[in-house]
């Protein structure tokens, strides 16, 4: 009977532990979108996380304006935030490239000067 007892005890933990990890984990996540939301004053954000998971981009479109911020997941930082008249998307782990929508293009010309590349593990950057 005694290990009848030990046997439930084990089970119970078992069961419950798992469904602990999982709400904390989800309330670290929650208030990362709430810092995003606050940061970016918009009740509505998108969010993209890096393929290692340790960095999100949250973003949202006003008007024809997308503004969007990089939150490090560890310590929930605001590591970089910007704006632009286009796109923002991960193209590595640790990069994000921006493309401005440009008003006019001219015949032949070089549309890499409407592309900008950030890599947010560089919090000194100038934007």
């Amino acid at each position: 009977m005694k290990y009848f007892n030990t046997l439930i005890f084990i089970g119970i933990l078992g069961v419950l532990l798992p469904s602990c990890r999982t709400s904390a984990g989800q309330s670290s996540g929650d208030s990362i979108v709430s810092i995003a939301k606050k940061h970016l004053n918009s009740d509505t954000v998108e969010r993209k996380d890096n393929t290692s998971k340790s960095y999100s981009l949250f973003y949202f479109n006003d008007k024809y304006i997308t503004k969007y911020i990089v939150i490090r997941i560890s310590d929930s930082k605001v590591v970089y935030e910007g704006s632009v008249r286009g796109t923002v998307y991960w193209v590595s782990d640790t990069e994000i490239k921006q493309f401005a929508v440009p008003e006019i293009v001219r015949p032949n010309e070089d549309i890499s000067r409407f592309v900008k590349v950030i890599d947010v593990t560089n919090i000194n950057l100038d934007h």
